[in-house]
């Protein structure tokens, strides 16, 4: 069985391995990888129209598709586009593993289709938000496609009727690479590198403009949570399994907080995050220098601009040289300003003392008060009287909180959807004790202390519980939280999460699977090689450049030999049987009779075509013949209708070629002025 060249094998790997770092994981990748590598070691194949090759397709197909509709049905929070995407490229990968095991030789067209299938494979693996790895094996593919277009170089083929697409070849006669088709190369590679950074780079702007064109829009925010609150009947973070924050010394205090918002209508939170009004902040504003428990925090997910601090955080240490920006009157946010350096890694300083109010937790202004106060006029009249009701007798702020906390964790229950209905989702939620997610637990916690006097703000962020290791915390999509912050004069700003605790990210997650785990750390080890590399020296990058261009043009001349043995190699063609064998050397006899034998290192095309520009003519005696013959003979050889009918004509062709054939003193004439190769002959 003919195998794929070594160079594309390892290309497939590549997309298989992108494949089994997605999010979702392919846990076909390893199998598909081990079928793939098998090919090289066993000598049988699967015939095309077999009904076993059918039945492994089928079987394949369903193991990829099952899984693929229960994260379309289920409640997992991957948005429909990744879950196509992802499956596109999953049954990209086993229908290349598969046409890997058929009986078809290979050549250019078996080469064509791996590539092709391969790059949807990598091009499913790379919708994902987590690009960490897909940095460093999309240029590691491109590297090894490259070097597999050698190997799919193969025979031209020419219709009967004698009609041929431009001849541009790549390569010279005696098999060395032409130098402009490094220059090419070259200027392709370094286009495609242009592009690819000057996108990642300049991404928000071309984003920004994308939802300008759309309409009056805020931006998606990729830290799995929303920058514009609406109540609606599903939490949309939820399941989702994309690590956002991974956090180093971590305190063991649980929430930490994206930003606030203060005015509620209409069902929806505001103001958005790029409608507020922002100022830049110095060291010194945001406490860089103080003292205290330094927890680092990275931010995995690079195109995300928000900064993730606990309310009482005492200071927050930027990297160097990045700037912040902050929106001081409405709660928040904290955010980074393009260009952003990655990975993005700052720190974040808590006081020794718990109960100690850092910059984000400062009293608020009379303004502020008065926001954080206010009660839309659609939040229903009765919603008013039951506030009062739960805080019959209670003038303490700090009762007024607990005492709400505690009637919504033991008169509502939790539940991921819920039906909003018509009006305010608030009053219905309350009126109706419905169950709902962690959005209308905090927004209702929200309303019913403004009621009762007590300023109170809407808050989302994380809520952080699955430990890496002893003092290392890991944050996921999953791990979203709406909780409020009411003021309490003498205290500060208080957290009240009045969500029931069985409804808390703690509860609600699954245990991650061994296999999974596994992935994340390939992941994280492939990031690590590439900030490796991305952090070494201008002089460091050069020299490992121009090592892998050293290597490149030695193996290449190691294999192309040199140019004093190029002429003794000859090409030959690999038969399929012995009867295609046989009428392979008649037809070679056919050329030896005439005086026109195939020099050793031309295939039969290239020396027809020879022939007739050295006779000075448009096509050489007999030449329907012979392209006849040779497109038959393709087609048999290559795989393209094997039956009898095909066998039989080319049987005819190679009758009349040997039956009437030209005489030899025209082709020799020709032959005597110059040969194929372009050199004199006797």
């Amino acid at each position: 069985m003919q195998r794929l060249p070594i160079t594309a094998t390892i290309a497939t790997f590549i997309a298989f391995v992108a494949l089994y770092l997605a999010p979702g994981g392919f846990f076909l990748g390893p199998i598909l990888a081990l079928a793939l590598l098998a090919t090289y070691a066993v000598d049988a194949w699967l015939d095309l129209k077999s009904p076993l090759t059918q039945i492994i397709r089928f079987t394949l197909f369903g193991i990829v598709l099952v899984p693929a509709f229960g994260r379309y049905t289920g409640d997992n929070g991957d948005p429909i586009e990744l879950i196509l995407a992802h499956a596109f490229g999953e049954l990209a990968a086993c229908e290349l593993v598969l046409q890997a095991w058929l009986k078809r030789p290979v050549g250019g067209q078996r080469g064509a289709i791996s590539v092709f299938l391969a790059s949807f494979a990598l091009m499913g693996a790379s919708n994902t938000f987590d690009t960490n790895y897909i940095r460093f094996l999309v240029p590691a593919y491109m590297l090894f496609l490259i070097l597999s277009l050698r190997e799919f170089r193969t025979p031209q083929e020419t219709p009967p009727n004698g009609f041929s697409l431009p001849d541009i070849n790549l390569y010279k006669p005696n098999g060395r690479v032409r130098s402009w088709s490094w220059l090419a190369l070259f200027v392709a590679v370094m286009s495609g590198a242009t592009f690819h950074f000057g996108v990642l780079y300049y991404r928000n702007q071309i984003n920004d403009i994308g939802l300008k064109l759309l309409g009056d829009r805020e931006p998606p925010q990729t830290s799995g949570i929303s920058t514009t609150p609406t109540l609606g009947d599903t939490f949309g973070a939820t399941g989702s399994l994309t690590r956002m924050l991974r956090i180093e010394n971590f305190s063991g205090q649980p929430y930490l907080r994206a930003m606030a918002f203060d005015h509620y209508e209409h069902g929806t939170w505001g103001p958005g995050v790029n409608m507020r009004s922002y100022l830049p902040i110095t060291r010194q504003q945001v406490g860089a220098d103080a003292p205290g428990h330094h927890m680092t925090i990275n931010r995995l997910v690079d195109d995300n601009q928000l900064v993730f601090t606990p309310l009482n955080a005492a200071g927050i240490a930027a990297p160097p040289h990045t700037e912040l920006e902050w929106a001081p009157t409405e709660g928040g946010p904290l955010r980074s300003i393009e260009p952003v350096p990655y990975p993005f890694i700052y720190d974040v300083i808590l006081d020794p003392n718990a109960a100690h109010q850092g910059p984000l937790g400062s009293p608020p202004t009379l303004a502020q008060r008065q926001k954080d106060l206010e009660v839309a006029k659609e939040v229903d009249p009765q919603v008013h009287e039951l506030a009062r009701r739960i805080g019959d007798g209670l003038s303490n702020p700090v009762e007024q909180v607990e005492a709400v906390q505690e009637y919504l964790m033991t008169h509502h229950s939790y539940s991921l959807s819920t039906q909003a209905g018509q009006g305010d989702p608030i009053s219905n939620f309350l009126l109706q004790r419905k169950a709902a997610h962690c959005e209308y637990f905090a927004s209702a916690a929200t309303i019913l202390l403004r009621c009762l006097g007590v300023p109170t703000r809407y808050v989302i962020g994380y809520y952080v519980h699955e430990m890496d290791s002893p003092n290392v915390a890991i944050v996921r999509g999953r791990d979203a939280h709406a909780w409020a912050e009411s003021w309490v004069d003498g205290i500060g700003w208080v957290t009240v999460d009045a969500t029931p605790g069985g409804g808390r990210p703690d509860h609600t997650a699954q245990p991650l699977p061994f296999s999974f785990k596994l992935r994340e750390h390939l992941q994280d080890y492939l990031a690590l090689l590439r900030d490796k590399l991305t952090h070494l020296t201008r002089t460091q990058q050069a020299i490992i450049l121009a090592i892998c261009v050293l290597i490149l043009m030695w193996r290449s001349w190691q294999r192309q030999g040199p140019k004093t043995k190029v002429s003794d190699e000859a090409f030959s063609y690999t038969l399929s049987d012995a009867e295609l064998a046989a009428l392979a050397a008649r037809f070679e006899q056919v050329l030896q009779k005439q005086g026109i034998p195939c020099p050793p290192h031309h295939t039969w095309q290239e020396h027809i075509q020879g022939l007739a520009k050295a006779a000075g003519e448009s096509q050489p005696l007999n030449a329907n013949d012979l392209r006849a013959f040779l497109h038959s003979y393709n087609q048999l050889r290559f795989g393209h209708h094997e039956n009898g009918i095909t066998r039989v004509k080319l049987e005819d062709l190679l009758m009349t070629l040997e039956k009437v054939a030209p005489p030899p003193s025209q082709y020799q004439h020709a032959q005597h002025q110059k040969s194929p190769t372009g050199k004199e002959t006797p």
